[in-house]
């Protein structure tokens, strides 16, 4: 499936937390977005029961704009999980790349759990040849990134970008070169 291809897994190597009462404004960000929705739409199970046409058609409905922009990244990151695997099944990787950018970006700027660090970590691998797409990985607030990169490149981008973060924050990254496997099976 990425013939030619790595994942890096970059590590800001941040001090942080997960910011437990930040998540906790964002669920109920969320929460209250999905409530005022609900106004017009009862039935409605949750955020991501909703397609991005259906989300802006009906947005207007919620009074919060923090919630609304919370929302909006809840119905879009969605849309492109669903996208990235049509993707990944097509075989094209691009796509792929494309879209993990749009998820950084939707995390950076609608849910807001980004940081500086991992922000420099995604431009620093959108410059790189052979990057396809960057995005920051697990809880925010800190920690990693993907990047999905031609594998000629990998040894190349994790130097250049190791010297350019350092220089611009000070921190050393570490990366981690990650090896898909064949997925859940069952073990005999």
């Amino acid at each position: 499936m990425l013939a030619g291809y790595k994942l890096v897994i970059s590590n800001t190597n941040k001090p942080h937390s997960l910011a437990g009462s930040a998540y906790n404004d964002r669920r109920a960000e969320c929460a209250e977005a999905l409530d005022d929705l609900r106004t017009l739409m009862p039935e409605l199970p949750s955020l991501c029961a909703l397609t991005p046409v259906q989300f802006e058609t009906m947005s207007a409905v919620i009074k919060n704009e923090k919630a609304r922009r919370r929302a909006e990244h809840a119905v879009y990151e969605e849309d492109r999980a669903v996208s990235a695997c049509e993707a990944l099944r097509n075989g094209d990787l691009a796509e792929f790349g494309k879209l993990m950018y749009g998820s950084h970006l939707s995390l950076k700027d609608r849910f807001e759990v980004s940081c500086m660090e991992l922000d420099t970590l995604v431009d620093l691998a959108m410059r790189h040849p052979g990057v396809l797409g960057s995005r920051m990985t697990g809880g925010g607030f800190g920690g990693c990134t993907i990047t999905l990169i031609r594998e000629n490149e990998t040894a190349s981008f994790i130097e250049k970008t190791g010297a350019a973060y350092k220089e611009k924050t000070g921190l050393t990254a570490s990366f981690y070169v990650a090896e898909p496997g064949d997925g859940v099976h069952l073990l005999a």
